[in-house]
């Protein structure tokens, strides 16, 4: 078994769940085919839309519990802690906003139940510091995949850790129903997920809690699968079977500043087999996820 195989795909895919397509749905006053909009909640109900202005600028502080275990090996690894730098660089007579983020720091903490020393993760991490991305954020959520500016080359396992990072704050920078809603509201969109060779389906169900002014609470239920499947990696074929997984979280978010915080957590089952093997090893990948905005 090689286990530091899988981590880096994986931890991708699994953070890749709440990503979202960068289609609006053409301004239509009707839902886009990847958004089912289950219950409009309790009167009064109201438009949910961003307005960030121009000049707008928020620091997030991100922390990340990542616990990989194979058949018997594994654990939880340090904590990855990162800050980032968001700024709204202008916005669009449609109301999409361009967006800026600087990748102000990413270390690793010490995790006490980790047998892992943090300075093993903190120089893989220590090339994203100082990377900036583009992206575009519409009115109704839908973001844009985050471009590298400058046309910086990067190795695949910091597009890796960049991919999972631009998910999470996906996660926080939600999609939202294009009719009015109210407390209580259930709007849940499902997708297509490929990435690092998996090819899986996330199902994600945004619960409307509270609305105060132009700030929202909401929960978040995520359900993941995906058929059997092969993949390459380093030149091995890998087997992928029985691919589960589940997510949970709670949030709040100002629709007009982007403050923010967010507590999600999300587990991935699946048995993975090499070739030459006689059965597959059970794989379970955990993740903790905060954010909080400053």
């Amino acid at each position: 078994m090689r286990p530091r195989l899988w981590i880096c795909p994986v931890f991708a895919v699994l953070a890749a769940a709440g990503c979202k397509k960068s289609d609006e749905g053409g301004g239509k006053a009707v839902e886009p085919p990847d958004l089912q909009l289950v219950s409009k909640g309790n009167e009064p109900r109201r438009d949910l839309t961003y307005k960030v202005a121009k000049g707008t600028k928020r620091s997030f502080d991100v922390a990340v519990d990542f616990t990989l275990e194979a058949g018997d090996m594994g654990g939880p690894l340090p904590t990855v802690a990162m800050t980032l730098d968001v700024a709204v660089e202008d916005v669009a007579p449609d109301g999409s906003m361009k967006l800026h983020t600087t990748i102000v720091d990413a270390t690793a903490r010490e995790r006490l139940e980790s047998k892992v020393p943090a300075e093993a993760l903190s120089g893989p991490l220590e090339p994203l510091k100082g990377i900036a991305l583009a992206s575009t954020l519409t009115p109704k959520g839908r973001m844009s995949k985050a471009v590298v500016e400058g046309g910086k080359q990067l190795s695949d396992a910091v597009n890796g850790q960049l991919a999972s990072l631009t998910a999470s704050l996906q996660d926080v920078m939600m999609t939202l129903p294009i009719e009015p809603v109210g407390v209580g509201a259930v709007w849940r969109s499902s997708r297509p997920i490929e990435q690092n060779q998996l090819k899986l389906t996330a199902v994600n169900t945004v619960t409307l809690l509270a609305i105060d002014g132009d700030k929202i609470g909401y929960s978040l239920d995520t359900e993941i699968h995906g058929d059997d499947q092969k993949v390459t990696m380093e030149g091995q074929t890998l087997e992928v079977k029985d691919i589960t997984g589940t997510g949970a979280g709670k949030g709040t978010l100002s629709l007009t500043t982007l403050e923010v915080t967010s507590d999600l957590s999300a587990e991935l089952r699946s048995k993975m087999q090499a070739t030459g093997e006689s059965e597959g090893t059970p794989m379970k990948m955990t993740l903790q996820t905060k954010i909080e905005s400053h």
